[in-house]
């Protein structure tokens, strides 16, 4: 019988054929199903999950199942090279093999050999392997002195007969089957005699003909390489084209695998992998789960006998993702990519596949199902910078509440017939099904609903909250309009362009910039915006450090929208020295008398060493860009400590101004005790030297109260 290319075949039909050989060519990898070095921990293997799967499906209906296809080419005629799907054939060959020890039934045997090279000719089985010399002797031996020999022979007696060569050992091959065999023993008793019925004229494999051994070589290095163990993409493709005579079907599976395969990372020989990301996002999105199996998610699909329709769904997100990808090509969509990727750019498929968790399950997967649905090139890019403002909702810790889970997006995408449905949908008013232990926050909040007043303006709202700064959020600048006129908005927002850090450099006015970043620092107001850049921060270097703040913005907002650089500069000159007045000069309730602070610095608090501090780091540093990183270090539990030891006994005494030295204590769990670190008030203690004269305190003194006048 000749195999016609697309065809489906039973294994009676494969196998029977008495001139036929199924050959696994030399450039195929070894047999490697039974080895236990598959799954994430490598400690499985997958002759069990496969077996299982066939016994499921012979319990559930005993119909026909489609086992996928193998490519193949036949040269010369009746014989058959595989280049894919050695694997299942193999181990089906082995199945066959031991039904056939079992219950000595002949249309068993006459899948395993004909009775011409049985009786008359070299004894050779029909699969043979051209992989190496030893793994062809073993399968020769293994047919005609295993299988086919009646005897009360077990698995594990295979290795003490005559027949076993010692180089056998040495075969990854043979141990793989081996070891397949040992599996398959393992559950003789579920093994009927109309299992074997079902195995050999039910399952069907289709024939794909690829005509040339060059032709196959190329597919090969798709599909496969050399000494790697099966992926999971090669175990599923099997399930999932199971049941299906569809020919087109396999046909997407394998443009979908060429596809991957050329868009595959620099460290990938295969494609599988690729495969196995976008089959896991497929499968997430349809469950609505963060931890999917797919294996078991096909198994079930079969079962259902609903892999036809999947298959075709699987093909549409592909195409979707296909869309995305070729969006990543115009610049406002990879500007919001490379944005959510923390600047890192997102240009195609394989920086797509290195997106983080978090922004797989918040950015991909929604907009994935969102394209399926809606088409249009606007909606997409508008319903992706709402998912940026969703994602980044989650990295700030006090906008947790306008968070929405990516599950409950998907089944507002699913409910929703527009976009405008989807961004104004209220999920506390409208019904929408629960997820156990995951809230359901408020999708359209105030600040959504503030923009769909505005909408007219979008593409300056959207300016505005592309800015790095606001991250998508607007929350400050609505805040702090009381009436939303899109006139006053757009001032407050030229306002803090004006007074946005990154503004200041040695070429604009060092002082107000300095002054400004100290009046944040100095500010534990009410305003509650805080953000992972630029809200939160007073001040930064070149290296970028940052520091979180309260600030009571409002107010210093609204003066910069009007005030000139001087008036700004004795606008917080004036904050600073209200400030210094009321909070720095303080002991609790007690207002603390300058000389007495300058001649004993414990008058005033902790806290208010370390406002004076800052002051006093401010004041020194009229003529460059100020910063501290060790501000965020006193802000949680600042110390005031002392220099030990090298010391003098009236220095140690000596609480003065010019002797102070400011730090934070560390448990360092090695020595068991406590390090600190010690910094300095003034520039002339910043070497962090232990020791100091008593000239030089006086100095500092004298110099710290000079500059500290100027606040009084």
């Amino acid at each position: 019988m000749n195999l016609i290319n697309t065809q489906e075949y039973s294994l009676k039909e494969l196998f029977s054929t008495s001139n036929r050989k199924i050959i696994i060519p030399d450039f195929q990898r070894d047999y490697c199903w039974g080895d236990k070095s598959h799954g994430e921990n490598n400690d499985k293997d997958l002759v069990n999950d496969f077996l299982d799967t066939l016994l499921e499906e012979f319990d559930n209906n005993k119909s026909e199942i489609i086992l996928g296809k193998i490519d193949a080419y036949e040269n010369p005629t009746d014989h058959i090279y595989l280049t894919d799907g050695q694997q299942r054939v193999t181990t089906l060959y082995l199945l066959i093999g031991m039904l056939h020890k079992k219950f000595q039934e002949t249309y068993l045997k006459n899948c395993l050999i004909s009775d011409f090279e049985e009786l008359d000719d070299d004894q050779e089985p029909y699969l043979q392997y051209a992989v190496r010399e030893t793994t062809v002797f073993f399968l020769r031996d293994l047919v005609n002195e295993f299988f086919i020999k009646e005897n009360d022979l077990k698995v594990y007696d295979i290795k003490n007969q005559a027949w076993f060569f010692n180089e056998y050992t040495l075969d990854p091959s043979t141990k793989s089957m081996i070891s397949a065999l040992e599996i398959i023993e393992s559950k003789s008793a579920d093994l009927t005699s109309d299992f074997c019925q079902f195995v050999v004229e039910n399952i069907k494999i289709q024939y794909y003909n690829v005509q040339d051994k060059k032709h196959g070589e190329e597919r090969f290095v798709i599909i496969n390489t050399t000494g790697k163990s099966l992926t999971v993409s090669e175990n599923i493709k099997p399930i999932l084209l199971g049941n299906t005579q569809n020919s087109e079907l396999a046909k997407q599976w394998e443009e979908r695998e060429t596809w991957f395969w050329k868009n595959k990372k620099k460290d990938e020989n295969i494609s599988d992998e690729g495969v196995n990301d976008f089959l896991t996002w497929y499968f997430k999105i349809k469950k609505q789960q963060d931890n999917i199996d797919i294996i078991k998610e096909a198994k079930f699909l079969l079962r259902k006998n609903d892999n036809e329709g999947n298959l075709n769904n699987i093909n549409v997100y592909f195409e979707a993702l296909k869309t995305i990808i070729s969006l990543l090509e115009i610049e406002k969509f990879q500007n919001q990519f490379t944005y959510i990727n923390g600047k890192n750019n997102v240009l195609n498929i394989v920086d797509i596949r290195n997106l983080n968790l978090e922004r797989v399950h918040n950015i991909l997967l929604p907009l994935l199902a969102f394209i399926v649905k809606f088409e249009d090139i606007e909606s997409i890019y508008e319903f992706l910078r709402r998912l940026r403002k969703n994602y980044f909702d989650l990295k700030r810790k006090h906008r947790k509440n306008n968070y929405l889970d990516w599950r409950y997006v998907l089944k507002i995408i699913e409910i929703s017939n527009s976009l405008q449905e989807i961004l104004t949908f209220n999920t506390i008013e409208n019904s929408i099904e629960r997820i156990s232990n995951i809230p359901v926050n408020i999708w359209y909040n105030d600040e959504e609903k503030t923009k769909e007043q505005l909408s007219e303006h979008k593409n300056l709202i959207n300016k505005w909250e592309d800015h790095p700064d606001f991250m998508g959020d607007l929350f400050p600048l609505f805040a702090i309009s009381e009436n939303l006129n899109i006139s006053d908005l757009e001032k407050f927002y030229t306002a803090y362009l004006k007074i946005n850090p990154k503004q200041f450099t040695y070429s604009t006015n060092i002082k107000l910039g300095n002054i400004y970043r100290l009046i944040l620092y100095l500010n534990d107001g009410v305003f509650e915006h805080r953000t992972v850049d630029g809200w939160g921060y007073c001040m930064r270097n070149n290296s970028d450090k940052k520091l979180f703040l309260h600030t009571d913005f409002k107010i210093i907002w609204k003066n910069f929208k009007s005030l000139s650089e001087q008036e700004l500069l004795e606008f917080f000159n004036d904050r600073l020295k209200e400030f210094f007045k009321t909070t720095v000069l303080r002991h609790g309730e007690n207002v603390v008398e300058f000389e007495d602070l300058i001649k004993d610095t414990r008058k005033i608090g902790h806290y208010e060493r370390v406002l004076l501090w800052a002051i006093l780091e401010f004041l020194d540093n009229d003529n460059e860009m100020y910063f501290d990183g060790s501000i965020a270090q006193f802000w949680e539990k600042p110390n005031l400590i002392k220099v030990e030891n090298t010391m003098s006994e009236n220095q140690i005494q000596d609480y003065s101004i010019g002797n102070l030295i400011l730090g934070t204590s560390y448990y360092n769990n090695k020595t068991g005790k406590f390090d600190y670190c010690q910094y300095p008030l003034m520039k002339m203690l910043q070497d962090k030297k232990s020791t100091i004269t008593q000239s030089e305190i006086e100095e500092n003194t004298t110099r710290i109260t000079r500059k500290l006048k100027t606040l009084i």
